[in-house]
């Protein structure tokens, strides 16, 4: 193996080592480069007076073979056998593709693992295998992709997790500051042949988070805007609470009032209240989509505001959703421009129809139709997976609100004469930070979508841009 294969095998190890880590909740010591007279062993759970679990951790860009698993295990078996230490587990973490033998081989052993004594008399793809050798200890093959960038995302993921345990919501750069650190410290302890114990391991994380804990409640200011009778907690906690429920009843706009006169000019006059430069702005939107996406407009990077979305997600809480300089290959949208026949010369109009939360082509197009809303170009930009989860933080929802703009300006639609519907479903996050960029957009209308079905049952025009009371503040 040459130098650079050997330090990404190492690199590996102690990516797996934090999964391990994290995983499993009965170890009280780990050790990555584990001792043992023939070093076949790469991480070590460790409990009492025997091994929890004990880890060999492969990487090819070749597909992995039923013959080199087993060879492995009867290895990692035989030196741990001269140590006289129990095994509770034996495990070979793949990091890369396998066969279908060896998927076949995967099942075998976790059929193995639920019922030993029955099963070592069946045969089958366990047949040539030495089981014998494992009486009393589980196996298991476990297996994760060759990039590295996936695998610091699933330890941002635990990180994350572990962090909201600990009552503190973290920034993606925060996150993936600890992700790493971790790791460096794992490589740092295998090199010098140290074991580490769960109280260590918990308090060298533990001291970073309560660092940045105290870094951020120094610097930190909430934001809550509401149009939406959910989050009081949230909101009353805010050091600037902007609430808009009194010109809303339920979902919709209470007719007394009109969304670019009234809720867009007194949101701005709100906003322009938050100026300081030295804090840090976490944005709580429990609110429609187009005031998020008028917050964004508002503090487009001229203000020179620092300022974070706070975004629900489905499996993960409640998340800052900031974005920083980490390259990362997320999900593009996909586009389809279409130019519409037999319209009118005059017609300049622009729909733009986003599909991330929801599939809202179909909607759109009769709305359009039962209003007589003309347009010279249609353009339907959807993610591949359309869902609640399709975003997948702030990185990701910058990411794509650039992608709508470049659309825009190949389009070429920005001319005096031509306005552009805006139709969105995603994360207000995402319509946060299209906001940001929406400067350029010329003049457009943002429609809202009757979710609650009390009034309209579909779509209504909502805010206007430019707006010059709102964008000369």
């Amino acid at each position: 193996m040459g130098g650079k294969e050997a330090s990404r095998g190492f690199q590996y190890q102690t990516i797996i080592s934090v999964f391990a880590a994290f995983e499993d909740n009965e170890w009280d010591q780990i050790s990555v480069e584990f001792k043992t007279d023939d070093d076949k062993v790469d991480i070590a759970l460790l409990k009492v007076n025997h091994i929890q679990k004990s880890i060999q951790v492969k990487s090819s860009i070749n597909p992995f073979k039923p013959g080199d698993l087993m060879n492995w295990l009867y290895k990692m078996e035989s030196d741990l056998n001269k140590k006289g230490m129990p095994v509770e587990e034996y495990v070979v973490h793949l990091v890369g593709a396998y066969t279908s033998n060896v998927s076949e081989l995967i099942k075998a052993f976790k059929k193995y693992n639920e019922q030993q004594d029955l099963y070592l008399r069946e045969g089958g793809p366990l047949e040539d295998f030495q089981i014998e050798r494992f009486r009393n200890s589980k196996i298991n093959i476990f297996q994760s992709p060759f990039e590295i960038v996936t695998l610091m995302s699933i330890v941002h993921s635990k990180i994350h997790k572990y962090s909201e345990l600990r009552g503190l919501k973290l920034s993606y750069s925060q996150i993936d500051l600890i992700s790493h650190a971790i790791i460096n410290v794992m490589s740092q302890f295998s090199t010098e042949g140290k074991m580490v114990s769960r109280e260590e391991y918990e308090k060298t994380i533990d001291d970073w988070l309560l660092e940045i804990k105290n870094e951020i409640i120094k610097k930190t200011k909430k934001i809550s805007i509401r149009s939406f009778e959910r989050a009081t907690e949230i909101h009353d906690e805010a050091d600037f609470p902007i609430c808009l429920l009194d010109m809303f009843k339920g979902r919709m706009l209470d007719e007394a009032f009109s969304w670019d006169d009234d809720v867009c000019i007194k949101l701005a006059d709100k906003l322009i209240q938050i100026k300081n430069l030295d804090f840090i702005y976490q944005l709580h939107l429990n609110s429609h989509a187009s005031i998020a996406f008028a917050t964004g407009r508002f503090f487009d990077s001229k203000r020179g505001i620092e300022i974070y979305p706070i975004q629900r997600t489905a499996n993960q809480g409640e998340q800052v959703w900031s974005i920083d300089e980490i390259k990362t290959n997320y999900p593009s949208l996909i586009i389809e421009s279409v130019i519409i026949e037999n319209v009118d010369p005059q017609i300049m109009d622009v729909v733009l129809i986003i599909n991330i939360s929801h599939k809202i082509t179909g909607q759109v197009e009769k709305y359009l139709e039962k209003n007589r809303i003309k347009t010279k170009t249609k353009i339907i930009c959807k993610l591949d997976n359309c869902s609640n989860t399709a975003v997948l933080n702030g990185n990701h929802a910058n990411q794509l609100a650039k992608d709508i703009l470049n659309v825009l300006n190949q389009n070429d639609i920005f001319n005096e004469s031509a306005v552009l519907h805006l139709f969105i479903s995603a994360p207000n996050s995402f319509s946060f930070y299209l906001g940001r960029l929406s400067r350029s957009f010329g003049k457009f209308i943002l429609y809202e979508y009757d979710f609650e079905k009390l009034g309209s049952k579909t779509y209504s025009p909502s805010l206007t841009f430019p707006n010059p009371k709102f964008d000369t503040k």
